[in-house]
């Protein structure tokens, strides 16, 4: 067994003993622990980023909020037309939205996967002035699964311009490879 040479600040203790009766040290298992979990050479990167640049001041119920300005889209998952990001691959993402109402004005938005309602968020701006609301969200989806922010009522108000102050943003934290005709490698 080649002996390795531990990294600055690691500790090292006494030999681990393997099913198989190899001595191993404890720096030695945590570098094989460390390669299983080490993400594969197929990991399709999944990220995306989109503002809003105008205002809404009379949203329809339940209508999709279409960011449309996007600065990132690695995987092509959003749609700037739709504002609906649809999962290239199957895996666990993160999502958040940030709406700010408009001045003296309220909104209640909801983050919708597939037609049902996740999360919500809300904003109510009063004595001349605006408010925001914002939610973050974990979720396991598979291929094809879609995302939206949805104006929950009609006539709610939502702030936008170029300062892009409402945003709607993804990305894939770890993309799930258990299905049935992934190749890795």
């Amino acid at each position: 067994m080649r002996r390795m040479k531990p990294r600055a600040g690691t500790l090292v203790t006494a030999p681990e003993v393997s099913k198989d009766g190899v001595q191993q040290t404890i720096f030695e298992v945590n570098r094989i622990r460390r390669a299983d979990n080490e993400v594969p050479v197929a990991f399709t990167p999944v990220a995306f980023t989109a503002g809003l640049t105008h205002t809404i001041p009379h949203a329809g119920a339940h209508q999709n909020i279409v960011f449309d300005h996007v600065e990132t889209n690695k995987g092509n998952g959003y749609n700037p037309h739709h504002g609906v990001f649809t999962a290239p691959v199957p895996g666990l993402y993160v999502f958040f939205t940030s709406i700010l109402a408009d001045n003296n004005r309220e909104v209640w938005c909801q983050i919708v996967v597939n037609g049902v309602i996740k999360a919500s968020v809300y904003a109510r701006g009063t004595d001349t002035r605006h408010d925001q609301g914002s939610q973050v969200m974990i979720i396991q989806l598979q291929q094809g699964d879609t995302i939206s922010v949805q104006n929950l009522a009609a006539d709610y108000a939502i702030y936008g311009d170029g300062d892009i102050y409402s945003t709607f943003s993804g990305f894939l934290l770890q993309q799930d490879f258990s299905e049935a005709g992934t190749v890795v490698g």
